[in-house]
């Protein structure tokens, strides 16, 4: 091509080599720019091929990173959501335990508070009856209504007072109260046991056995009379023990094989 351009140059202006060679000269440059533009679409064709394949690529890239970030936050989450409500139930569970042991601390001290409760009304009842058996004593010795001798028993007279005030009819009109409970105090006692409860309770708390009305009218009927408290509530712990004998079947005279302070017994 080189040595074309010479001869072109050198040949005269209008000569057929002149013209012929300036044909080919535009031929072949229109061939050259023609097949470089060809190869500059080509290369440009494939830039932007291997550009929307790296754009591809790179959203790719971008959606399993996105992917990947979600997955971990929503295993953060999870984890979150895991850790709280394992620390809410470790919690829970720390107060519930701690709940239980003051409620335990609690019942405890309730249980020792009604023992001692229990306790000091015992002695109150003890102390009760020791001052009413104090009071008959200083009456006299023997009030001529019961026999003291055991087991204890109405005397001719006590049995008359029991008429005449009406007390055998009061305990009939109280027995299912007074039955309850002497089955419910007096369970697994012996016949000495179930007497001594009569004569000791009759005295110390007579609301367990009568109406408040029935136990007005006993004190009243005391102090009318002159006569000691323990004197009343006496005749109707035997009334009471006599009935609720023959209801279990014991027999009277079964006290003194019980009786701790019987000389046949120590």
């Amino acid at each position: 091509m080189v040595e074309l351009v010479r001869e072109i140059l050198v040949s005269p202006a209008g000569s057929f080599g002149f013209v012929f060679g300036i044909l080919v000269l535009a031929f072949w440059l229109v061939y050259f720019i023609t097949k470089k533009i060809t190869i500059i679409n080509a290369k440009h064709d494939d830039l932007v091929e291997k550009g929307k394949d790296l754009e591809e690529r790179t959203l790719k890239a971008l959606e399993k990173s996105e992917e990947k970030v979600d997955k971990r936050c929503s295993l953060l989450e999870t984890n979150g959501e895991k850790l709280e409500s394992r620390t809410l139930s470790a919690l829970k569970a720390f107060e519930e335990g701690i709940q239980k042991k003051f409620d335990a601390i609690e019942d405890s001290t309730q249980r020792r508070f009604e023992q001692v409760e229990s306790k000091i009304d015992d002695i109150r009842k003890d102390i009760s009856y020791l001052r009413g058996f104090t009071e008959s004593i200083q009456k006299t010795v023997t009030d001529g209504y019961t026999q003291r001798h055991s087991p204890v028993s109405l005397t001719e007279k006590g049995r008359t007072e029991v008429k005449e005030s009406g007390l055998d009819k009061m305990v009939e009109r109280n027995w299912p109260k007074i039955c309850q409970t002497l089955d419910k105090e007096t369970k697994s006692k012996n016949p000495y046991d179930i007497q001594s409860y009569c004569m000791e309770n009759v005295f110390v708390s007579p609301e367990k056995f009568f109406t408040d009305e029935d136990v007005f009218y006993i004190k009243e009927l005391a102090f009318k009379k002159g006569l000691a408290l323990m004197t009343y509530t006496n005749m109707l712990a035997v009334l009471i023990r006599d009935k609720y004998f023959i209801q279990k079947g014991i027999d009277v005279k079964d006290v003194d094989k019980y009786d701790p302070y019987m000389p046949a017994n120590k």
